[in-house]
C-alpha cells in the first residue's frame, strides 16, 4: 500500500514537470535594438525606449 502512494506522488511530480516544460517556461523577449514600427519605439537594456526626432535607432 505504501508503494502505491510513492508511485502516485512520483507520477504527479513527473506530470507537473512535463506540463511545465510544454507550457513554455522560457520566454524570449525582443532582441537588443529591435524597432517596433507600429508604436515608434525600440528595445534597449531590457526596456522600451520612445523614438525621438533624429534618433538613429528608429528607421
Amino acid at each position: 500500500m505504501k508503494r502505491a502512494g510513492v508511485f502516485r506522488a512520483g507520477l504527479l511530480l513527473a506530470l507537473y514537470v512535463v506540463t511545465s516544460v510544454l507550457a513554455g517556461c522560457v520566454v524570449a523577449g525582443p532582441r537588443e535594438g529591435y524597432y517596433d514600427r507600429a508604436n515608434n519605439r525600440w528595445w534597449h537594456n531590457h526596456a522600451w525606449v520612445a523614438c525621438g526626432p533624429g534618433d538613429v535607432h528608429c528607421r
